[in-house]
Order: structure tokens, then C-alpha cells, then sequence
């Protein structure tokens, strides 16, 4: 999410991470132990992240320089485990018989 402010001292980024509402991660920075940097080519704060509940397993994540990705902000990657997004056992998709 683009925030357009500081993801950890601002509104949204408090709102999200709240114990008792949403408690969202912020999951890069969880994952690597760190804080984001800044996040726009030209800024000096982190203004974006991606947050995930605390149920959804992150089995890797970074973000890659400012000029990698599409635009002027840096790119987030971000591996979460499928059992933690879908389920152990997902329902089984059929394909329709064709002619």
C-alpha cells in the first residue's frame, strides 16, 4: 500500500498494527528483522509496505533499489506460504467437459 506517509510513526500504519483491531504485520520488515528504508526514489521515509494478518506465513521477503520495478517507488517480493493463504487441503477444481 502507498501510504503517501511514514508506514510507522503515521496514522495507517498504527491503525493497521493495533493489538486490538486488525493486528497487521508490516511483513518485509518482520520477515527481515529490519525497518524499511525509504520506499520513493526521491523520499527519505518508508511510505509503502505490505501488511498481513498474523495467520499468513511469509517465507521470504525483500525489496529490490529504487529503479527495478515499474515507477518511481521501490518493488516489495514477497513469498507466503499457499497452505497459509488457501488451506491444506483447497477445494479441487474441475474443468468443464468440452465438446
Amino acid at each position: 500500500m502507498d501510504a503517501n506517509e511514514d508506514i510507522y510513526k503515521k496514522s495507517i500504519g498504527k491503525e493497521l498494527t493495533e493489538t486490538n483491531g486488525l493486528s497487521m504485520r508490516e511483513v518485509v520488515g518482520d520477515h527481515t528483522g529490519r525497518q524499511l528504508g525509504a520506499t520513493f526514489f526521491r523520499g527519505s521515509k518508508p511510505i509503502d509496505a505490505v501488511w498481513a494478518t498474523p495467520d499468513l506465513e511469509v517465507v521470504g521477503a525483500c525489496v529490490m533499489p529504487a529503479g527495478f520495478g515499474v515507477g518511481d517507488h521501490r518493488m516489495f517480493v514477497v513469498d507466503f506460504r499457499v497452505e497459509s493463504l488457501v488451506g491444506a487441503a483447497p477445494p479441487k477444481i474441475v474443468r468443464a467437459p468440452s465438446r
